[in-house]
């Protein structure tokens, strides 16, 4: 990702989710389920809600999580990578 530009995503409309406890259930226009379990994922997923851009989503982690900068983003890469590319969110200008 190129970090001179400002990516922003949001949940993917096709997707219907619901949050049970400290749990996200996720299922795609072609009823694929997808949980998410840990606490950086919830967390990832609910702050999602609200379309932040790259830099507030490490901002959040930072603010909700004992870690360090690095280990923020990569965590978040890591997880954005992953949803992205099962269609649960996608990119907006």
């Amino acid at each position: 990702m190129n970090p001179g530009v400002e990516i922003r995503f949001q949940i993917h409309p096709d997707v219907a989710w619901q949050q049970a406890a400290e749990e996200v259930f996720v299922v795609t226009a072609d009823n694929r389920l997808h949980n998410l379990r840990d606490a950086v994922s919830v967390h990832l997923w609910n702050a999602l809600q609200i379309d932040l851009s790259m830099e507030s989503l490490v901002a959040s982690l930072l603010d909700e999580f004992d870690v360090s900068e690095a280990e923020a983003r990569d965590d978040l890469l890591a997880f954005i990578q992953e949803i992205e590319e099962l269609q649960l969110i996608q990119r907006v200008s």
